[in-house]
């Protein structure tokens, strides 16, 4: 159950923050700005790839 759990808060996590990137505007793809650089800083490059 702790696993089912954590993978749920991961999951709202994510989420969470992956909305948060997008308001800021560092994952959005842009051609003079590559997403994989601003969010290979956070370690996210897996999932603003």
């Amino acid at each position: 159950q702790w696993y089912r759990d954590s993978a749920e808060l991961r999951e709202g996590w994510k989420n969470e923050y992956l909305e948060a990137c997008n308001l800021r505007g560092l994952c959005i793809k842009r051609e003079t700005h590559p997403p994989s650089a601003s969010c290979s800083i956070r370690g996210l490059h897996s999932w603003c790839f």
